[in-house]
């Protein structure tokens, strides 16, 4: 196996040390021949020359996004740089490629090699169910055959098949969602890896994946979203339950302001929350690791 890790590196002042952990547990856990294929376009000058230095990334150039700016540039940006990370691996004939976070990374020596095991004929893809960036392996031919997209194309997103297609797996339009909508539409499967936490503190935050990949998740964003977050669930249950026991006419004055107050909460809970789960990462990372896959604290 001659394996690319692809990232595209969108890592604030305050996660430098979540790039360097990334980075460490990758060549820790990789047994495989592998190369970093790196987009720095979104980095500080600073982090770019700490990528450069390290033997094991390659800086792969590339022009800076120019497409929609709208609530979905998130989408197209990030598989923008992916599609171009792709096209850099398949020129140096790489025959696996992975594609990862700058908050994920292997927890497990010779994960690659457990990855590979879940593919076959049938099944060419191995990711997550949501965030499937986060980890997406599969092999080159994959990508060379069916030349698929990390983003699907607007026209793609108002077809039948594609609107059936996230209906019937249960799925939400991110980065990553072309690369399983290829193996749809060609007939194959994909292995999901499950969430293996046997210690938390967050049910989503800090998330172990088949006992192989670590994912801090939402490290980027800025309000700590997610999908299925159960505060935002619990929030409008709650105001549902609020507003049914006072007249309409103070309804309309005040549930604007109550949905805004609700969304400011929810992003004050899940922040609180993210940062509990960093700290605990940055202070003893392989300690923190091994709580979250054994359900043990080790005593310091």
């Amino acid at each position: 196996m001659k394996l690319a890790i692809l990232v595209v590196y969108l890592v604030s002042d305050e996660n430098e040390k979540l790039l360097n952990i990334h980075i460490d547990q990758i060549d820790r856990y990789t047994n495989s021949p592998y190369k970093i294929y790196a987009s720095v376009n979104l980095l500080s000058l600073k982090q770019r020359q700490n990528l450069i230095r390290h033997p094991k990334i390659k800086i792969c150039d590339c022009p800076d996004y120019e497409g929609p700016m709208d609530r979905d540039r998130a989408l197209y940006e990030h598989s923008y740089y992916l599609d171009h990370l792709v096209k850099c691996a398949l020129e140096d004939n790489k025959t696996h490629i992975v594609v990862m976070h700058p908050d994920s990374f292997p927890v497990k020596f010779k994960w690659e090699s457990i990855l590979m095991e879940y593919l076959s004929e049938s099944c060419q893809l191995v990711t997550l169910h949501y965030s499937p960036t986060s980890c997406l392996f599969f092999k080159s031919e994959f990508a060379r055959n069916y030349q698929p997209s990390f983003a699907p194309t607007i026209k793609t997103q108002q077809d039948k098949k594609f609107i059936t297609f996230l209906k019937e797996r249960n799925l939400i339009l991110e980065s990553g969602i072309g690369y399983k909508y290829a193996g749809y539409i060609e007939g194959f499967n994909w292995h999901e890896l499950k969430r293996t936490n046997k210690g938390n503190d967050h049910y989503h935050f800090g998330s172990i994946y088949g006992d192989l990949i670590f994912h801090l998740g939402a490290a980027e964003h800025k309000d700590r979203s997610f999908p299925k977050q159960k505060e935002f669930n619990l929030f409008y249950s709650l105001k549902g339950i609020f507003l049914k026991f006072i007249p309409q006419v103070i309804k309309n004055l005040i549930g604007g302001y109550l949905h805004i107050s609700l969304v400011s909460l929810g992003s004050k809970v899940r922040q609180q929350s993210f940062e509990n789960v960093r700290r605990l990462l940055y202070d003893e990372p392989d300690n923190y690791i091994h709580f979250l896959r054994t359900g043990i604290r080790k005593k310091l």
